[in-house]
């Protein structure tokens, strides 16, 4: 049986992402000076989807965007503490989100 085009791209959208987010502050002699967030993009296989654009985005509306590495994993540095929207974007799939993504700041000791 013959797929179109149209057809295996559905398919391909209909993949979900799986976001793995973990969240952590960075210290510096005692403050904090912004927290990382970290995580990997997963397809439905567990294997890790490369090239995504993963942005965080706060209540305000600033953003900020990276890229996943090859194995699917990113980071995004220097998020002030707060509640955060994630969203994945990558060729085949469709968007992925996650929102109440709380960062929260560490102060080292």
């Amino acid at each position: 049986m013959k797929h179109s085009l149209a057809s295996a791209r559905k398919r391909l959208s209909a993949l979900v992402f799986s976001c793995l987010a973990l969240c952590f502050a960075a210290a510096l002699h005692g403050q904090a000076i912004g927290s990382t967030l970290n995580g990997v993009v997963l397809d439905e296989q567990g294997k890790g989807v490369y090239p995504a654009t993963v942005t965080v985005r706060n209540g305000s509306g600033a953003a900020k965007t990276t890229k996943t590495d090859g194995s699917g994993h990113y980071s995004i540095e220097g998020l002030p503490a707060g509640t955060y929207s994630l969203a994945v974007i990558a060729n085949g799939f469709a968007t992925g989100s996650k929102t109440g993504v709380t960062v929260a700041a560490w102060l080292g000791g």
